[in-house]
C-alpha cells in the first residue's frame, strides 16, 4: 500500500460523505414544506418531527460552510 492507495481511499470517502450530504438535502426538500405546515397547524407541539428537520436542514448547511 502506498500513497496513490491512500489517496483513493480519501477520494472514495469524501465521495460517500458528499452523496450521503445530497441524499439527506433531497429527503429534506421533499419533507420540508409539508412538515412545517402540520407542525404549525398542530399548535407547534415540541415533539413534532419538524423541530429535527429543522435541526438537521440547520447542521447540514453549517457543513457547507467548511
Amino acid at each position: 500500500m502506498d500513497w496513490s492507495d491512500l489517496s483513493s481511499v480519501r477520494i472514495n470517502q469524501f465521495s460517500l460523505i458528499q452523496e450521503k450530504k445530497q441524499l439527506i438535502n433531497d429527503i429534506i426538500d421533499y419533507l420540508y414544506d409539508d412538515e412545517k405546515k402540520h407542525f404549525e397547524e398542530s399548535e407547534e407541539p415540541d415533539d413534532h418531527i419538524y423541530l429535527k428537520i429543522e435541526r438537521l436542514k440547520n447542521l447540514n448547511d453549517a457543513f457547507d460552510s467548511f
